[in-house]
């Protein structure tokens, strides 16, 4: 009598936890300046009102934003947006205003 190979099921694989360091700096109005109104797709870090630190998710601009907390949050410097070497110069952001996150 032979008996058939046992199927044996692999556990699938756990993802590991991985650390990503990104350079921000509070929004400038021209981040999200489109043509009418809001830009969308903006990814942006939101500061959080009680405890200072940016929140550890990212949020993007769509058809769903709540316009007026947007203005609220960019009027109390609660917007962050990622910046890269080129936005540094564009923007002309020096080095004490870029924060990590």
């Amino acid at each position: 009598m032979s008996t058939a190979p046992q199927l044996q099921l692999i556990p699938e694989a756990q993802p590991l936890p991985l650390t990503v360091t990104m350079r921000v700096v509070p929004a400038d109005p021209a981040h999200f300046a489109g043509n009418p109104g809001l830009k969308m797709g903006v990814l942006y870090f939101l500061k959080s009102e009680v405890t200072g630190q940016l929140e550890n998710r990212p949020y993007y601009t769509g058809e769903h934003t709540n316009v007026f907390e947007f203005r609220r949050w960019f009027r109390k410097e609660m917007i962050y947006v990622p910046i890269s070497p080129y936005d540094a110069v564009l923007f002309g952001y020096d080095e004490k205003k870029i924060q990590n996150p």
